[in-house]
């Protein structure tokens, strides 16, 4: 049979044979060029660790033998319709992931990368083990009457052991590198102290109107401290090499805070006396803050977080004062006020990574200026008090785990 009408039609023509091969150069110039230009060494692909983030693409190399050679003059005789391979150049599959922001997307069967950085659903819950440091929780001068007016003694406060809480987080990343999501925290923190006059002494009380009472033998107290913030942020995530990233992110934060401080003093002045002091916070205000995460193994990162708040803060408190077992009443004032509130916030930690789940932990401190306040009256008006604003501090671990879809 005569296939010579194909020479001029098909593969089989030289002319065709030379601009195949032309076409292969130039495709090849240009993935070339375009690795390079991402950062890559095309010596060391096989060393090359995965993209922050997104894993490297199984990427077959183009078989260019064949076509950088002048291929033979057709000889119709030769061919054979039965072979699969005609002397032809055969093109190996080239596959390439998806791009995200210029990145390759990782293969779902490996997503050996970070999670933080994984387009996705996702979902994590942390346990918190804080402490609550604060200044304003004195209750009591204990004073051996060696001083003309107070001392010499030590000031009685209290002081919060380490409690639990809780967080939780959900939102979705997109494959353009921005998020969305939502973060619940909780944490409730108790106090409680204990002081008696030394021998031959007094406790001066330093939470009472100085009307009548100021001295005791007694005194207890106890403090509670109540924590929710509600965060809702967007972000995005910025690649800095290929083994590290840092996301930007803002939005809106809520904070609900409740204190009390429930002292009782007895005897001197005193005679079964009580004095509350609670406070109530519902703030809202713009958060802002960075978060960089750094690959230190196939499946370990570190990673670090810091955010400022600035925030609008409606402040309810009362104070009251009993004596003689509640039968008289000494002081009861309400106030109400709005004022500004502003938190600092910082974390480092590691994670641990496999496949949609990762597990991380560490160390964080969160500080809030002016969320707390001690009332204070002048002992020359009777009338004349002032709430003095405090800072307080929440510092301690977390550990916890999520999952990326």
């Amino acid at each position: 049979m005569d296939y010579s009408h194909h020479r001029h039609a098909g593969w089989g023509s030289s002319a065709s044979w030379q601009r195949c091969a032309g076409w292969l150069r130039v495709a090849r110039l240009l993935m070339v060029a375009g690795w390079l230009l991402a950062g890559h060494d095309l010596a060391a692909q096989d060393d090359w660790p995965p993209r922050f983030g997104f894993s490297r693409p199984d990427v077959e190399p183009i078989s260019t033998d064949a076509a950088s050679s002048d291929p033979a003059p057709y000889d119709p005789a030769s061919y054979d319709p039965a072979s699969n391979d005609p002397a032809r150049v055969t093109l190996q599959t080239v596959t390439f992931a998806p791009a995200i922001n210029g990145l390759a997307k990782p293969a779902q069967k490996e997503r050996d990368v970070c999670q933080a950085v994984v387009p996705g659903w996702s979902a994590a819950g942390e346990v918190l083990v804080w402490q609550l440091r604060q200044q304003a929780l004195d209750y009591a001068i204990s004073a051996d009457g060696s001083a003309s007016a107070v001392g010499v003694g030590p000031t009685n406060r209290i002081d919060f052991s380490p409690e639990a809480g809780f967080r939780f987080q959900a939102g979705y990343r997109a494959p353009n590198g921005w998020d969305v999501s939502f973060r619940f925290t909780n944490f409730l923190n108790r106090g409680v102290s204990a002081a008696t006059a030394p021998p031959g002494g007094t406790l001066w009380a330093t939470r009472s109107h100085p009307l009548d009472n100021e001295e005791a033998q007694t005194a207890q107290a106890e403090a509670d401290f109540e924590y929710q913030t509600y965060d809702l942020e967007v972000g995005r995530w910025f690649e800095v090499n290929s083994s590290a990233a840092v996301r930007m992110f803002g939005g809106l934060r809520w904070l609900n805070a409740d204190q009390g401080l429930l002292i009782a003093y007895d005897g001197n002045d005193f005679n079964d006396g009580i004095v509350s002091d609670a406070r109530s916070d519902q703030a809202i205000g713009i958060r802002l803050g960075a978060e960089g995460r750094c690959i230190v193994g196939r499946n370990w990162r570190l990673f670090a977080r810091g955010a400022g708040t600035v925030a609008s803060s409606s402040s309810d408190s009362r104070l009251t004062e009993i004596d003689n077992g509640g039968t008289e009443l000494i002081v009861d004032v309400e106030d109400s006020v709005t004022h500004p509130l502003t938190n600092l916030e910082a974390a480092i930690g590691v994670c641990w990574e496999r496949g949609p789940w990762q597990i991380q932990g560490g160390y964080e401190m969160t500080g809030w200026m002016n969320l707390a306040s001690r009332t204070t009256f002048d002992g020359t008006h009777q009338g004349s008090h002032d709430a003095v604003p405090h800072d307080l501090l929440l510092e301690g671990w977390f550990i916890g785990g999520g999952f990326v879809r």
